[in-house]
């Protein structure tokens, strides 16, 4: 947490610059300043314009992606106390794999669910603490200061699954730290969901993020980096028990298997019983490309 502390009493040195990215928006309200924007890309952004907001509300409905122009940005994501402005969105025709409209993503969820889905494959456990950090010392720390939580965390996965343990190929778990409006409201906080790969000791979770820490995590020491109140976050097994639920806590945690890339899949798995299982190459190669950079090639097996 010094990282980010450090670099948020340095903002007025910090370099600026306009920006252009393109993701999907999720919801939009108004608040007191204006209006804020959740994206896909895990942000809050603030926009002023009634018709960018339009723009906004007509682009969460279609479930399209947008172009966002991005004013003055901050050169490191890691600035927490510090929301980007929206200068004008951009409606494009391509739909975002997994997208549904707000009604959907309101009414459409299955009676058939099962918690242990998130659960579809094994995370390896350690008997010693300095295996796991011997582990953490060995990850890139090379990752793009603009990239996105989950791509860095599927980067870290894949390189430690490269390594093996008792036998048996190193796989992580993810944990997804999820942030709700009472939190966002309270603190003008700037995402509204975090995630890092974890692996375990005698079955204790032991967080692994890089970006945010010099050594592996206890659970409630990596929530208290980015929870300002150190609110305590329930672990919960539906992503509607995070969704629907907004002003009830301050943050949620949700576990489950590495092969669950971004939250809509966690959603899906509720909304239709799709069950992540196993590695996606196209997904591995977006990761690398945007955590590492355009021309990063994925190491093999």
């Amino acid at each position: 947490m010094k990282k980010l502390f450090v670099a948020a009493l340095c903002l007025t040195s910090l370099n600026l610059w306009a920006e252009t990215i393109q993701t999907e928006i999720l919801d939009i309200e108004k608040d007191e300043q204006g209006y804020v924007v959740y994206a896909a890309d895990g942000q809050v952004y603030e926009v002023s314009s009634e018709e960018e907001a339009k723009k906004a509300i007509t682009a969460a409905e279609m479930g399209v992606q947008v172009k966002l122009d991005l004013g003055n940005t901050y050169n490191t994501s890691e600035i927490i106390e510090a929301r980007n402005q929206i200068v004008e969105i951009s409606l494009t025709s391509e739909a975002v794999e997994g997208s549904s409209s707000q009604k959907d993503r309101r009414n459409r969820y299955y009676s058939r669910y099962n918690a242990e889905d998130l659960f579809s494959s094994y995370i390896s456990d350690f008997d010693t603490e300095s295996e796991v950090q011997s582990l953490f010392n060995t990850l890139r720390n090379d990752t793009h200061s603009k990239s996105q939580c989950y791509n860095r965390a599927h980067v870290w996965s894949w390189e430690l699954h490269r390594n093996f343990s008792n036998g048996k190929r190193i796989q992580t778990g993810k944990i997804w730290l999820f942030f709700t409006k009472k939190y966002i409201r309270e603190y003008r906080y700037k995402w509204w969901f975090h995630i890092a790969p974890y692996l375990t000791v005698n079955g204790e979770p032991r967080v692994i993020d890089r970006s945010f820490s010099y050594s592996p995590d206890t659970e409630r020491g990596w929530t208290n980096r980015f929870m300002q109140n150190s609110a305590k976050c329930p672990e919960v097994r539906r992503y509607t028990d995070y969704s629907r639920n907004q002003w009830d806590a301050y943050c949620y945690v949700i576990k489950t298997s590495v092969f669950y890339w971004q939250p809509w899949q966690i959603e899906s798995l509720e909304k239709g019983g799709q069950v992540r299982n196993q590695w996606n190459d196209w997904e591995v190669r977006k990761a690398y490309k945007n955590g590492i950079g355009r021309r990063a090639r994925v190491p093999s097996l």
